[in-house]
């Protein structure tokens, strides 16, 4: 059962069948599910769901399981940046990634990134990231700034922080500024996945 808070004009709305789609903000995201109405009294609306409710996708783009390790650094205020730390990607898209980073590790707001497209990392699921593989980033951020390939360097923005039981941390991050050459080396490596 619904409690409306404000009734609609055209009461017909919630006329009994009316398909509907109730959409339900909770702590860890947006779902939707379809539904339909059987009775609607006083402002009392009683649905039945057609489907199970579905997580909704917040982003433009849909992110790829990738992990890679990543280096990173604060940015302060007037231009400075903070030391270089390193932690794991665990998904990423032409606009976006998130990040692992180990406990004790407090995300800035905004942050510069350096990381690599490795095709041998490419596509492992991420909630199938271990300790294992968070204890080999520490190693791989070492050949990251060797590599081969010329690292990609990303400005982004925090959109959110989620911590884990055992301390460590998952930030969602937003790129805003990255050169638009990498932006299709990203484009192309995500497309090829």
């Amino acid at each position: 059962m619904v409690r409306l808070q404000t009734l609609p004009v055209d009461r017909s709305l919630l006329r009994e069948a009316t398909p509907v789609e109730l959409t339900m903000l909770a702590k860890n995201g947006v779902y939707c599910a379809p539904a339909r109405v059987l009775s609607e009294q006083e402002g009392k609306l009683t649905l039945a769901f057609l489907a199970p409710p579905r997580q909704r996708e917040r982003r433009h783009e849909k992110r790829t399981a990738y992990t890679a390790p990543v280096l990173f650094r604060t940015i302060h205020a007037r231009g400075c940046y903070g030391a270089w730390q390193s932690g794991t990607s665990a998904d990423l898209s032409r606009s976006g990634m998130r990040l692992l980073m180990d406990a004790g590790i407090d995300a800035a707001k905004h942050v510069e990134l350096l990381l690599t497209l490795q095709e041998a990392n490419q596509g492992q699921d991420c909630a199938e990231a271990s300790d294992e593989s968070l204890a080999e980033a520490e190693h791989m951020a070492d050949l990251l700034l060797r590599s081969q390939e010329q690292p990609i360097k990303i400005e982004a923005t925090l959109t959110y922080q989620l911590r884990h039981p055992d301390g460590r941390s998952a930030v969602g991050l937003t790129f805003t500024r990255i050169n638009p050459s990498d932006q299709f080396r990203i484009v192309r490596f995500l497309n090829d996945a």
